[in-house]
């Protein structure tokens, strides 16, 4: 793997590496002084992992990094991806990322792309919705649909996403919870914040 991205590199932008250098080494040169893009999807909203997308500007052409904690890879980009901005790259990769496990939802506010005023129903939505709750947490927000309906109850958490008949049912369930008393767990701030969102996003 090492000898592979030295090699690719090297003829992308020849005198660039060392040939002692370790992968560590590389990795490292290629993030201080060829980066020129970043984003990460906090570990705290996909389920403990903490997923990297870098951009490497090398003499006009672009590099990508993409770590997911579980498997890593360096790919250089064809010449019509490489005249994209950076930030399009990565946006372009998220956007294309499968993500069984996460709706999209909860995948853009992990990666910070949500603009939740453009998901967010109006109070007469009279389709089924689902409810997004954001965390308050020292140094994150959390985002996660709402898959228990009592959760200050004696209820076992469950995978299965609630489900209301409408906008003003969900809205309902969001005043009861903001009116009970919360203990706060570790590293807690505050109450969570509720959004209905229509099914299926």
């Amino acid at each position: 793997m090492s000898n592979e991205i030295k090699n690719m590199i090297e003829s992308i932008k020849p005198g660039s590496i060392d040939e002692d250098m370790t992968l560590t080494d590389l990795l490292e040169d290629l993030h201080n002084h060829y980066r020129v893009a970043e984003r990460r999807a906090s570990w705290d909203n996909i389920k403990g992992n903490d997923y990297v997308i870098e951009v490497y500007d090398l003499a006009g052409h672009k590099a990508v990094w993409i770590d997911d904690q579980y498997d890593a890879k360096l790919s250089v980009l064809d010449e019509d991806e490489s005249k994209l901005d950076p930030e399009q790259i990565i946006r372009n990769i998220v956007d294309g990322w499968d993500h069984d496990d996460q709706s999209d939802i909860e995948w853009l506010h992990a990666w910070g792309y949500l603009d939740i005023d453009a998901v967010e129903v109006t109070a007469d939505y009279d389709e089924p919705v689902n409810v997004l709750e954001i965390g308050c947490y020292g140094g994150y927000s959390p985002a996660k649909l709402v898959t228990d309906i009592d959760p200050y109850g004696d209820t076992k958490p469950s995978d299965i996403l609630v489900e209301w008949d409408n906008a003003k049912a969900a809205q309902a369930w969001i005043d009861e919870m903001d009116s009970r008393e919360i203990v706060l767990a570790h590293n807690e701030m505050g109450r969570a914040s509720y959004y209905i969102v229509a099914v299926n996003k």
